[in-house]
């Protein structure tokens, strides 16, 4: 019924909001499977929205999240990061997961490694690289996957403390600061960062 009403209304999926998720994911793996490209290509149109790749698109999904009251409620708008890394692993398009592996990357280790409650309505469908658990229903990364999301999340904030104390170390004095004039000692430069880089790629071997 939701690929009858995909094929049918032009206006499918217009407005975001997370409990698309389950149409979409429903859609998206049917269209895939007997290749209805214009179907297939408006649910993809739409995860990008939702996990963009680039920082421009990004910041416009972000300042989308705010609320009336300008709280941040990302999961009123997008399904939540885990759902959506599972679906596109399980349908191969990987190009995806480098966003859903950053925004994951800002949640602390035990809520990453918490899971997600499967979408509503559905059963679950899980990539191969996990199968679902016996003792819960929630939905959760493989460990390689886990594993490479708290690297990424190390690394990151390694960058921007240093970022951070690069700016304040090379930033002159602000024309109105009344310490301007005043002898500092010279700080610590910064440790530099490891030469390695978080890797956001699935892993073929998962």
């Amino acid at each position: 019924m939701r690929l009858i009403n995909a094929h049918m209304h032009c206006r499918y999926f217009k407005k975001a909001h997370a409990n698309d998720f389950t149409a979409i994911s429903a859609v998206l793996r049917l269209s895939t499977k007997y290749f209805i490209d214009h179907l297939r290509c408006r649910c993809l149109h739409r995860l990008k929205m939702d996990w963009p790749v680039s920082l421009k698109p990004w910041d416009a999904r972000e300042k989308d999240a705010l609320d009336a009251q300008g709280h941040y409620a990302p999961r009123d708008a997008c399904a939540h990061h885990i759902l959506a890394m599972h679906l596109v692993l399980e349908l191969g398009f990987e190009s995806l997961l480098p966003a859903g592996f950053y925004d994951l990357s800002r949640y602390g280790p035990s809520k990453i490694y918490l899971g997600a409650a499967p979408s509503p309505g559905t059963h679950l469908h899980l990539s191969k690289a996990k199968p679902p658990s016996v003792a819960t229903s929630l939905v959760r990364l493989s460990v390689t996957h886990f594993c490479q999301t708290l690297l990424g999340r190390e690394m990151t904030q390694a960058h921007l403390a240093a970022f951070i104390e690069h700016e304040l170390m090379d930033r002159p004095a602000a024309h109105d600061c009344i310490n301007k004039n005043k002898n500092t000692h010279t700080p610590t430069p910064p440790l530099p960062l490891q030469t390695h880089q978080p890797t956001f790629a699935p892993n073929p071997s998962t």
